[in-house]
């Protein structure tokens, strides 16, 4: 009987490492495939936001106000993108590729393409999916600026979709329990029952600056075409 419950407790031990050890990997295949974007020149003193990686060509998924100047009333110019790798990160040139959104109308997405060069032939990329519901655990991974020092590699946090109900500017929206951050704008909602991203980070509200909710712009498959 000993032997038995000492076998079962080595099982249950070993399936709650591996569990661990799968999530380990899971964590880090994100980290490589989630970018900071920044502006004028590739340093990360110049980071505007967050976008990941959507396709193996490049495609670069963020949200609109990360690459708008609101007070100019333009785009920034120059686009980069700073991609997590070890010992360095490495540093692309983006081009717009389509904006969702255009003055008050429209969602609050932007698709952008790095560049290609010798350096990277094939990219990871998160893979985008359409299920979601009330009370799903959600992980949001970005570059938020909370610190003096900018790093390179993204903060993760976990959160729990509080709403799907809602609209925001004609966008359908998802409310999570999480609070909004300066920097974590353009930021992937990856769904952990699927591991899919099925938002985008927005932000919160302006009026209400402690209040513990933010909002994502629900992404799908087909916003990738064409």
């Amino acid at each position: 009987m000993k032997y038995l419950f000492v076998i079962a407790c080595l099982f249950l031990l070993n399936s709650g490492f591996q569990a661990f050890a799968q999530q380990i990997d899971h964590i880090h295949d994100i980290e490589t495939r989630v970018v900071a974007i920044c502006s004028d020149k590739p340093e990360t003193k110049n980071i505007l936001g967050t976008g990941f990686i959507a396709t193996k060509n490049g495609l670069v998924v963020t949200a609109d106000h990360v690459i708008f100047d609101e007070q100019k009333n333009r785009v920034h110019k120059n686009l980069f993108c700073s991609w997590p790798t070890y010992p360095e990160p490495l540093w692309f040139r983006l081009s717009i590729t389509k904006r969702f959104k255009q003055g008050a109308k429209g969602r609050d997405i932007a698709l952008l393409q790095i560049i290609p060069d010798s350096r990277v032939k094939s990219y990871p990329f998160l893979e985008i999916g359409d299920e979601f519901e009330i009370g799903d655990p959600v992980l949001i991974t970005g570059f938020p600026l909370v610190f003096e020092k900018i790093y390179h590699w993204p903060l993760f946090r976990r959160g729990t979709i509080a709403s799907t109900r809602y609209k925001y500017q004609d966008s359908r929206v998802i409310v999570l329990d999480l609070p909004s951050v300066d920097g974590y704008s353009g930021s992937p909602v990856i769904n952990l029952r699927n591991k899919k991203v099925v938002g985008i980070i927005k932000g919160g509200s302006a009026q209400r600056n402690g209040a513990d909710f933010s909002v994502a712009v629900v992404i799908e498959k087909t916003d990738l075409k064409n």
